[in-house]
C-alpha cells in the first residue's frame, strides 16, 4: 500500500515518454491556374476565333513574371526574345483550343495523380521537408513539366495544354524535374546559370532517377534514343571537349542540353549522356546525398576533374 501513490507518477512519466506522432509533411502545394481558365474559356467558345486569341493572351499577360520565370526569360536579355516567341506560338495554336482545353479537363485528374505518385517515391530517396510548389498552367508554348526560380524560390511547373502521349513517361519526367526543385533548394540559385551546374544539375537528376527507378537503359533516363545514345558513344571525346572548352560559357553549354549540338553534328541533348557518365563516376567517391549536396566550388572541381578523366579513358564499345 504505501507505493501505491508512485503508481500516477510512473504513468506520467511514461506517457510523456511516448514518441509523438508526427503528421506526414505535404509533398507538394497546388497553385491552379488551369481551372479559372477553363472557366472563362466556356464563355467565351461560342465567340469569333480572334477572340479566343485575345483571352489566350490576356491570360498571358495577366501571368506574364510566373511565365517568363518558368522558361527563364524574365530579364534583359531574353525577354523580349521569349514575348516575340509567345505571340508566334500563339498565331499557330488558338484555333485548336477547343481540343486543348477538351484534352486539358481529362488530363488534369491523370497529371495530378502521376505527381503523388512520383513524389512519394522521390521522397523516399530524398526527404521532401516542405512541399513543392506546383503550378498548373495553361502555356502559350507548350512543355511537359519543367523546374523553374519563381522570383527565388524553386518550384515545378505543368503544362496542361501540351499534348501529352498515352505512353509520356510521367514518373520519370516528375522526379527529374522535381529533383532539380530540391536540388535547388539544397544549393541555391548558382546551380541555375552556371555552365558547370548545368552538366551538374542535369547529369545528378538523370542519375537520380536511374537510381530511383533502376532496371531500363540509359536511353530513358537520358530522354534519347538508342541510337542517339550509340552516337554520343562514338563522339564521346569531341563532346567533353568541348564541355571542357565552354565551362565558362553558359550559352554553348546549354546548347549541348537542349538543341542539336555544335553544327549538328552530335545527337540532340548530348550532354545529358556525358553528364549522367560524369555522375556515374562521381558516385564512386560520393553517395547521391552527398553528391546532392555538394556547394558550387566543391561541385566545379569534381565535375571538371570527372570530365578530364572520362576524356583520358578508353571509349566505351559501341554496340
Amino acid at each position: 500500500m504505501k507505493y501505491l501513490f508512485i503508481l500516477p507518477l510512473l504513468l506520467l512519466i511514461s506517457c510523456t515518454q511516448l514518441p509523438k506522432n508526427k503528421p506526414p509533411v505535404k509533398l507538394y502545394k497546388t497553385h491552379d491556374l488551369v481551372t479559372n481558365f477553363i472557366k472563362g474559356w466556356e464563355k467565351i467558345k461560342s465567340s469569333p476565333e480572334t477572340e479566343w486569341k485575345d483571352y489566350w493572351w490576356d491570360y498571358f499577360l495577366a501571368n506574364k513574371i510566373l511565365f517568363l520565370d518558368i522558361t527563364n526569360c524574365n530579364n534583359d536579355k531574353y525577354r523580349d526574345l521569349a514575348i516575340k516567341l509567345f505571340k508566334s506560338t500563339l498565331n499557330q495554336r488558338y484555333k485548336k483550343l477547343p481540343q486543348i482545353v477538351s484534352d486539358a479537363k481529362k488530363n488534369y485528374p491523370l497529371l495530378e495523380s502521376h505527381l503523388s505518385d512520383a513524389l512519394t517515391i522521390l521522397n523516399k530517396k530524398i526527404p521532401i521537408r516542405k512541399p513543392i510548389d506546383v503550378y498548373y498552367v495553361m502555356y502559350i508554348h507548350p512543355f511537359e513539366g519543367k523546374e523553374f526560380f519563381y522570383g527565388d524560390i524553386p518550384a515545378f511547373a505543368m503544362d496542361l495544354s501540351f499534348p501529352y502521349a498515352k505512353n509520356t513517361d510521367y514518373k520519370l519526367i516528375f522526379i527529374h524535374e522535381c529533383f532539380h526543385v530540391l536540388h535547388f533548394r539544397e544549393v541555391g540559385k548558382s546551380l541555375e546559370n552556371d555552365p558547370v551546374g548545368l552538366i551538374m544539375r542535369e547529369g545528378l537528376a538523370v542519375y537520380a532517377t536511374k537510381i530511383i527507378l533502376p532496371g531500363s537503359p540509359d536511353s530513358r533516363y537520358t530522354f534519347l534514343t538508342t541510337e542517339e545514345i550509340r552516337k554520343c558513344k562514338l563522339k564521346q571525346k569531341e563532346i567533353i571537349e568541348a564541355m571542357l572548352k565552354y565551362t565558362n560559357n553558359y550559352d554553348m553549354m546549354n546548347k549541348l542540353f537542349f538543341s542539336s549540338g555544335q553544327n549538328l553534328k552530335w545527337p540532340p541533348r548530348c550532354g545529358y549522356y556525358i553528364a549522367l557518365k560524369v555522375m556515374e563516376n562521381l558516385s564512386k567517391k560520393y553517395s547521391l546525398k552527398e553528391l546532392y549536396k555538394l556547394p558550387p566550388k566543391q561541385y566545379k572541381k569534381e565535375v571538371i576533374g570527372s570530365l578530364q578523366k572520362l576524356l583520358n579513358q578508353n571509349i566505351p564499345k559501341v554496340f
